[in-house]
């Protein structure tokens, strides 16, 4: 669609004219002239979740003409989404997982959070279950006060947020002091990830009764099918308020039961007394993770405080995977690339196809985290 401000179109000859694809731009302007600068973004191979733009296309425009640019991309963009109307999910995408779309997802991503403007976290994780290695996971968080809501919302509809969990999170948004959008590989597909936290609220709940141990809402997380988004799920993460390590190593033993838990168990154990000597037994944030109409039940919890290397972690989780028949090559190439980086977070449990799970997430920038 075109659009003219004169009062009768003017015609176009656009013979010999090759469109040229931007998915990044820039604006500058004086009271002259306005100048864009198109391109397109690519990976940078020296510095690891960067991108750099190639720019292909300089257009210079005056303020008159850059006024009706502007109010016809308006109009255009009215028509695609009219106002307070949501877009579909659309059903897309094979049958099996192709790695490179899982990373062109991840860039997407990427993207759209760069083009916040505001600064943001990076972690990255990977999981384990029995038989699988699943590495492709990315978790960025921006901070809500740094970020219009408008433009939140409008991500979450970008990457296909079905619609019933997008009113949700519209109405939960303004409660949230930080923002995670996430995506990961999962068997034969991707699948996204958004979760709102409720720190702030938590921590006057706490402060105002100190002796408070029942659990509180920290984080609501919407999940669903990069594919087929009707495929979806919420998760209620409840933190037990300040629980000793032997209160978390108790409760982890609740979780972690049966025959076929002992080595997970005891190797959950292990991690988080090693956790606890390192950080001086300060206390760690722990939560609890349900799904409503799935199985689902897992901890997670955060060891940031230890400052870990992940490559400490390697003789335990060795043992993880040797439990779950996880082939040797590829755990160790991922710790031959991440074993540096800080360990963050430990979850495990049984997951919604009622199958046992361990993930293990370590920071590539820090995160605005609690």
């Amino acid at each position: 669609m075109s659009h003219s401000m004169n009062q009768d179109p003017i015609p176009w000859n656009t013979q010999g004219v090759k469109p040229r694809r931007a998915d990044a731009f820039q604006a500058h302007g004086t009271r002259e002239e306005i100048r864009l600068l198109f391109g397109t973004l690519s990976r940078d191979t020296g510095r690891k979740g960067q991108f750099t733009a190639g720019a292909h296309t300089r257009v210079v425009l005056s303020p008159f003409t850059a006024k009706g640019l502007a109010r016809a991309l308006e109009r255009i963009l009215e028509q695609a989404t009219p106002a307070g109307e949501e877009v579909p999910p659309q059903r897309t995408g094979p049958a099996s997982l192709d790695k490179s779309l899982i990373k062109d997802r991840q860039e997407k991503l990427i993207r759209l959070v760069q083009d916040l403007g505001v600064d943001f976290g990076v972690e990255r994780s990977f999981k384990m279950a029995p038989g699988r290695l699943l590495p492709d996971r990315l978790l960025l968080a921006v901070n809500t006060r740094d970020a219009a809501p408008e433009r939140l919302v409008q991500i979450c509809r970008e990457i296909g947020m079905p619609v019933e969990q997008g009113r949700l999170f519209r109405g939960r948004l303004a409660e949230a002091d930080t923002v995670g959008l996430g995506i990961e590989q999962s068997d034969k597909t991707a699948t996204y990830k958004v979760y709102l936290e409720f720190w702030e609220k938590v921590k006057k709940l706490v402060g105002s009764n100190p002796d408070r141990r029942e659990p509180l809402l920290l984080h609501l997380g919407f999940k669903w099918d990069a594919h087929d988004p009707q495929k979806a799920a919420m998760a209620r993460y409840m933190t037990h308020p300040m629980l000793s390590t032997p209160g978390i190593l108790k409760r982890v033993a609740s979780i972690l039961q049966g025959p076929g838990a002992r080595v997970s168990l005891e190797t959950a154990r292990a991690v988080i007394r090693l956790a606890a000597r390192r950080a001086r037994n300060q206390r760690f944030i722990y939560l609890e993770v349900g799904e409503q109409g799935n199985p689902r039940r897992s901890f997670d919890v955060n060891l940031y405080k230890a400052a870990l290397p992940l490559k400490e972690l390697h003789p335990l989780l060795s043992g993880v995977r040797r439990a779950f028949g996880i082939p040797k090559d590829g755990f160790e190439a991922m710790f031959e690339q991440a074993g540096e980086r800080i360990f963050g977070h430990l979850s495990a449990g049984v997951d919604r196809q009622d199958k046992d799970f361990w993930t293990i997430s370590y920071e590539i920038r820090a995160l605005p985290r609690v």
